[in-house]
């Protein structure tokens, strides 16, 4: 049996407690899902939960051939955040209580120390793992700061948190510099 739109009452009645979330497919004019949200959690995901870091202090990243690691120098705290924890030391964490898709926004200067040709990859990790699809390689073949852009989309549930970080093919040390943000997607 279908559940038609038609067949309920548009009127429902709300406490401080607990709301009904109901999805409608207005062409079938069937209902799809339904669940039961707390209003904290419903007025959570409409503020659109939001982080910002920025390297406030760059340092060298000692870096090992072939091996990511976590990125080095302070970060600090930018712009308004909500709900998003953020830590000195390049970490974005979810903590708005909710699993929600973030979008992720990584713009950085990548610095070589002194050698030769390296090829380096920029990653963003999830709870100390590499997100796939969010990497990108740079041929660096001088030690001039170097643009990277990385976005994406990735599903943070509640304490889970995102890192930068580097690997080299040779284990040419890097230096960072830039900003890292994230902000849930409606």
């Amino acid at each position: 049996m279908t559940n038609k739109v038609s067949d309920y009452s548009p009127v429902i009645t709300l406490d401080e407690a607990a709301l009904l979330y109901i999805m409608i497919d207005t062409d079938a004019d069937t209902i799809l899902e339904s669940r039961t949200v707390t209003i904290a959690s419903l007025r959570t995901w409409l503020s659109r939960p939001r982080g910002a870091l920025y390297f406030s202090t760059p340092a060298s990243t000692t870096i090992v051939a072939a091996t990511p690691i976590k990125a080095a120098g302070t970060t600090a705290e930018m712009g308004s955040n909500k709900d998003v924890t953020v830590a000195t030391t390049n970490r974005l964490t979810n903590a708005s209580g909710l699993t929600l898709d973030f979008r992720v926004l990584v713009t950085l200067s990548l610095l070589k120390g002194a050698g030769g040709v390296t090829d380096a990859i920029v990653y963003v990790y999830k709870n100390g793992a590499a997100v796939a699809g969010l990497e990108i390689p740079r041929h660096l073949a001088d030690v001039k700061g170097r643009p990277i852009s990385l976005s994406g989309v990735v599903s943070l549930a509640d304490t889970d948190y995102l890192e930068i970080w580097l690997e080299t093919d040779t284990g040419d040390d890097l230096t960072v510099s830039g900003q890292f943000s994230i902000e849930a997607v409606k």
